[in-house]
């Protein structure tokens, strides 16, 4: 949490809140809101000092968001393969390219 959370309103805080899932955000204080909402530099002071030890020498380009007693790990796109050609495919062309593209995926585990 930084200087930047004190130029939201507090109404604006309260509606960020809510549309998070946030119970009770129209009554609680306000400073209970925005630690719901964001971090102050304590609680992200850890995951800050994991990611800079050697524990985490196989992470690199992800996104993590971290709340009062939340860590999150957010899952990205990544552009693993790439077909390329001049103009639109065709449907055709489509219908050939896709197996091609989506084979090494046929294994995924999603979350």
């Amino acid at each position: 949490m930084t200087r930047f959370v004190d130029t939201f309103t507090e109404d604006a805080l309260r509606k960020m809140a809510e549309s998070r899932g946030v119970t009770g955000a129209q009554s609680l204080p306000i400073a209970e809101v925005k630690n719901k909402i964001f971090a102050p530099p304590e609680s992200i002071a850890p995951v800050v000092c994991w990611l800079a030890s050697c524990m985490a020498d196989r992470v690199s380009g992800e996104v993590f968001a971290v709340r009062v007693g939340r860590v999150s790990l957010f899952s990205h796109m990544d552009e693993t393969i790439t077909t390329v050609k001049n103009g639109i495919f065709d449907i055709d062309e489509i219908w050939d390219l896709m197996p091609i593209l989506t084979e090494r995926h046929s294994n995924l585990k999603f979350r």
